[in-house]
């Protein structure tokens, strides 16, 4: 198909977008276009870069320290079918964890660019440790450790990797 491997999602979002769009119970997106679609339009965590660390399930479960801790976290895995809106049973399978656990600055720091940090839902982890990292708090702490990172970087003459100097940085 024209649409791709994943033309049923596809056509999902299509379906949507002709009923607001043409059947006279929304007058207000007559005028209104459809800019883009996703590649998998409701898949989360469709892109995930690597970092100097990847963030895994046993890390989550099993509170693992890190010598560069960073970030915390608490929320449960919160995993969702790969089939979205075609899935018989449960929308989404949450494992909860007693306690917090540690994300290292080097899940935010990546090998291959120097003067790139990730944070979001972008973070270097694996599929099942995104599906905790990825809440709104957890995101937003790392948003602040980057801002931070960035800030000595910029003062020191630093690049991102440069930083974690072996967990020595005393900034």
């Amino acid at each position: 198909s024209f649409l791709g491997k994943n033309t049923n999602y596809t056509l999902v979002v299509y379906g949507v977008w002709d009923y607001i769009k043409n059947s006279g119970k929304f007058p207000q997106a007559k005028t209104l276009t459809l800019e883009w679609v996703g590649l998998f339009p409701g898949k989360r965590e469709s892109r995930r870069f690597n970092g100097l660390y990847t963030l895994t399930q046993q890390d989550v479960i099993n509170q693992s320290t890190h010598y560069d801790a960073v970030a915390y976290g608490g929320w449960a895995i919160d995993l969702h079918p790969a089939d979205g809106v075609y899935a018989g049973g449960n929308g989404c399978h949450q494992w909860h964890s007693k306690g917090v656990y540690q994300i290292p600055y080097r899940c935010y720091v990546t090998p291959d660019l120097d003067n790139l940090f990730v944070g979001g839902r972008i973070i270097s982890s694996s599929h099942v440790a995104n599906g905790t990292t990825r809440v709104m708090c957890t995101s937003a702490l790392g948003g602040e450790v980057i801002g931070r990172a960035a800030s000595i970087c910029l003062s020191k003459g630093y690049q991102g990797p440069e930083l974690h100097s072996n967990g020595k940085e005393s900034d």
